[in-house]
């Protein structure tokens, strides 16, 4: 297909618009949700207890503390309560919602990215000829993913350009 032959459908252009309204959605939510989990991290100083796998270093363990909220799954369950709380009470302090109270606004944002990704990729299907999954066969996977995630995000905004289409985006 030749590029000055493509025309985008309603479907393409409504899943940019929210793979644009999710990604900034997650740019929002993301430094202020970090903020408080390092925050909490940083003043509570969670260990984390790491154990050798190789059968002479077994006996060994070493401790470290938690200063990395993807590390957070590691610190002991009693601490994770503490930090789980601390994390709620920082979310409605913030003024972030969610459905419900067991949710980080982070992990929402980022999956609802991801499903508007998956949605803005199978729209395109007719276009490339390429399912999600074909997305990660490649030897780099989650980059080849992603690379077509902005590829196709910008081809669709420039095409928007182009013809004079409003997205109706909020400013």
């Amino acid at each position: 297909m030749n590029a000055k032959d493509f025309v985008a459908t309603k479907e393409m252009l409504d899943c940019v618009k929210n793979v644009l309204l999710c990604q900034a959605m997650v740019a929002t939510i993301k430094p202020i949700v970090e903020a408080y989990q390092k925050d909490i991290l940083q003043r509570h100083q969670f260990h984390i207890w790491d154990y050798a796998t190789r059968e002479d270093m077994k006996k060994q363990k070493t401790d470290r503390i938690c200063l990395d909220e993807k590390d957070a799954f590691l610190i002991s369950d009693e601490d994770f309560k503490i930090y789980d709380q601390e994390c709620k009470k920082a979310r409605d302090e913030a003024g972030l919602k969610v459905d419900m109270d067991e949710f980080c606004p982070l992990l929402v944002a980022e999956n609802l990215l991801g499903k508007a990704n998956n949605l803005l990729l199978d729209s395109m299907f007719p276009v490339t000829g390429l399912k999600q999954e074909d997305y990660f066969r490649s030897g780099d996977g989650c980059k080849t993913y992603d690379k077509a995630i902005n590829l196709i995000t910008s081809l669709l905004v420039a095409y928007t350009k182009e013809h004079k289409i409003n997205l109706h985006l909020p400013e």
